[in-house]
């Protein structure tokens, strides 16, 4: 294997690593993961930070890999906490170790029983006589 080959191996199974770090995460979120195209590695990290973050402005990378990991795991942290807060169910399917899917799902609980839910009533009298609740 020539140097080239080797370095273009290594950097694929890098993408690959980060890819499927970040698959939950936007899955979650129900957010669709951006490709990676000519970017470095440490560039499509930022790329996917700022496609999770939601913010007006980008995350920039300095070129410290220390700084990039601490603002990579507060966003993604983020993200998560909004997952779970997030009025729908978003299903997040992954495969374990023994190689079977797994689904999980990220959202508030009651939400999936909301389309079964009437309106809220307030009953302020049985039989023409007031009813305190």
């Amino acid at each position: 294997m020539s140097p080239e080959q080797a370095k273009f191996f290594r950097e694929q199974q890098e993408f690959k690593a980060i890819r499927d770090k970040a698959s939950r995460v936007f899955q979650a979120n129900g957010k669709i993961m951006p490709f990676h195209g000519e970017e470095t590695p440490n560039e499509y990290r930022v790329k996917l930070l700022n496609a999770l973050s939601g913010l007006p402005y980008s995350i920039g990378f300095a070129g410290d890999p220390a700084e990039l990991t601490r603002q990579e795991s507060k966003v993604m942290s983020r993200a998560l906490e909004a997952a779970h807060r997030s009025p729908t169910l978003n299903e997040v399917v992954y495969v374990d170790q023994s190689g079977r899917p797994v689904s999980e799902f990220y959202g508030q609980k009651r939400s999936w029983m909301d389309q079964f839910k009437d309106a809220p009533r307030l009953m302020v009298a049985v039989n023409e006589e007031p009813f305190r609740l």
